[in-house]
């Protein structure tokens, strides 16, 4: 049963440290570091940490033919790098001008707009009850948030 809901713990202590994630920056800038600058030294710090992992990966090699392989992956993969850089600058930038608080509550409604890129990129879509009633709930929260925030 445990292992069956992997993808579940591994989301919600992805929670945690992402909501850890949000304070720290947000006391990084009210010291005055720059959201830029941030992201340049987390980059700088992080870029040992995944060249560690990734050689201590038992199938690297698998990795490196897929992409040798399949050259179009390397644009998937730029394109990738490069929202990953606007996002977080954006959440650093929103950070700086209000605080962490407000900023991950608006943030959060990033999964309608997951269900929207996956219906159109993937022609997937995960809907059912469940999962409509608990967008509309985000989207209600966060029209709460924009109007009371």
């Amino acid at each position: 049963m445990l292992a069956s809901f992997s993808w579940g713990i591994y989301a919600l202590i992805a929670s945690v440290t992402w909501g850890l994630v949000y304070v720290l920056e947000e006391k990084l800038l009210k010291a005055g570091i720059t959201p830029i600058a941030l992201q340049l030294f987390v980059g700088v710090v992080s870029m040992p940490v995944y060249i560690v992992l990734f050689f201590a990966l038992r199938d690297k090699k698998a990795d490196i033919q897929l992409i040798m392989q399949n050259p179009n992956l390397l644009w998937y993969i730029g394109i990738v790098g490069t929202l990953i850089v606007v996002a977080n600058l954006l959440i650093l930038f929103a950070v700086q001008d209000k605080n962490a608080t407000l900023v991950s509550f608006l943030e959060i409604t990033y999964p309608i707009f997951t269900f929207i890129f996956a219906m159109w990129i993937l022609g997937d879509t995960q809907l059912n009850t469940a999962t409509v009633v608990g967008a509309g709930f985000i989207a209600l929260g966060t029209g709460v948030i924009l109007v009371k925030g």
